[in-house]
């Protein structure tokens, strides 16, 4: 029987036999090995630490985790041995998490604002936004106007979008203001801030129940009203490549198996969940060990981990 394969753009054609598969890791590591080595340069060339002093840089690939690793021993005195998934193959990529604090409402006699993101508050499927969308907002008295600017990624591509409201009602305790879209199957929007709660909500409700397209067809695509709240806080492009890491504050080491558990989508998840100190304890995020790690306990810790990488 005969393979065709293709490894990173390495093309090659075998014979599917034990002794061909048994030495494959062989055949193509020196290859791989050069490919993530090219992947490294990038690497560092594009990172501040590149400044560092490396007492030693490397890269390899991994069959355990079918990814390039990049291995880096920092000097100094804050020496560190890390290793990282340099081609994303065990964690997965960066992904957009949100980040919430208290949403505070600023706002004097004549100008009120406030940011975040928006979050639904009816929590059915049917009501969910479609993406992570970033909001800040802007009213000012004397115009009787405030402006929503939205920042969101749909389809992959991230767009801007700028609504205007007017101001139909400003006192002491909030601002009322609406927007409603000219078309006959249009959609009103009533944005509500209250200066009290450091609340402000968003309400999209149809123009007409009921009512019927210029084609003549019933406007039935949105007959019910929504509601979104600003949640105070960042949405942050944010990923985890680490894979090993160890300094005199301690050792954090993937557990390998948990991660291929949660499909590398670990960015999410607490470090005790998918990390140790390489010996089964807790990881240094979570637990300090009683003495500064030395040099030689992380090099030996370092090299173990290694080994695991390269078993196949």
């Amino acid at each position: 029987m005969r393979v065709r394969c293709s490894l990173l753009a390495i093309n090659c054609e075998q014979n599917a036999s034990s002794q061909d598969t048994a030495q494959t890791p062989n055949r193509y590591q020196l290859r791989l090995d050069q490919y993530c080595a090219e992947r490294e340069k990038e690497d560092l060339g594009n990172r501040i630490s590149a400044k560092e002093p490396f007492l030693r840089a490397e890269a390899f690939w991994s069959w355990q985790i079918n990814s390039c690793v990049q291995l880096e021993i920092t000097g100094g005195e804050y020496w560190s041995y890390d290793l990282r998934d340099l081609t994303n193959g065990l964690f997965r990529g960066p992904k957009l998490q949100k980040a919430p604090v208290p949403l505070t409402v600023g706002h004097s006699s004549s100008y009120a604002t406030a940011e975040g993101y928006w979050q639904p508050t009816d929590k059915t499927p049917g009501n969910q936004l479609v993406s992570a969308v970033a909001v800040q907002i802007h009213c000012y008295r004397a115009e009787k106007v405030c402006w929503e600017a939205q920042a969101s990624i749909f389809v992959g591509k991230l767009g801007p979008e700028l609504i205007e409201y007017d101001v139909s009602s400003w006192t002491n305790s909030g601002i009322v203001a609406d927007t409603v879209d000219d078309l006959e199957c249009g959609v009103g929007h009533r944005l509500s801030i209250d200066f009290a709660s450091n609340s402000v909500i968003v309400t999209d409700y149809p123009k007409k129940l009921g009512g019927k397209n210029i084609a003549g067809m019933p406007c039935s695509a949105f007959q019910n009203a929504t509601s979104y709240a600003l949640q105070g806080g960042d949405i942050l492009l944010f990923g985890q490549n680490i894979i090993f890491s160890c300094s005199s504050s301690g050792a954090n080491s993937a557990v390998i198996a948990k991660v291929k558990e949660f499909h590398g989508d670990v960015a999410d998840k607490r470090y005790p969940v998918w990390m140790d100190d390489g010996n089964g304890g807790p990881p240094a995020t979570v637990k300090t060990p009683e003495h500064p790690y030395t040099r030689d306990q992380c090099e030996q810790l370092m090299g173990r981990k290694v080994a695991e990488l390269k078993a196949w």
